[in-house]
């Protein structure tokens, strides 16, 4: 038992440890198209954009800021936001 215990904790430091080496841009970037402006990266908000606007021809302006610096996102439409984590969450979900 003690064993299992040792494993245990052995995977949350890892998956923990690996979390917060987590480059958000790297993370984000791969699941949509991100443009970088500035110091920051900009990107369409995979979280409220209706799968009729993704098919449309419409330009979908961008509301999804990432800040690399600060390891964060956040959205202006619908106020998602957080930090690696919860953008693989989030996006897990929808």
């Amino acid at each position: 038992m003690l064993f299992l215990k040792k494993v245990i904790k052995t995977l949350i430091d890892l998956k923990d440890k690996n979390m917060t080496d987590l480059n958000i841009v790297d993370v984000i970037g791969r699941r949509i198209v991100l443009e970088k402006m500035g110091d920051v990266y900009w990107g369409i908000c995979p979280f409220h954009v209706s799968k009729e606007e993704k098919e449309s021809k419409l330009l979908i302006a961008p509301t999804m800021i990432v800040n690399k610096e600060e390891s964060s996102f956040k959205c202006h439409k619908c106020d998602a936001s957080g930090g690696p984590e919860d953008f693989l969450e989030m996006y897990e979900e929808n």
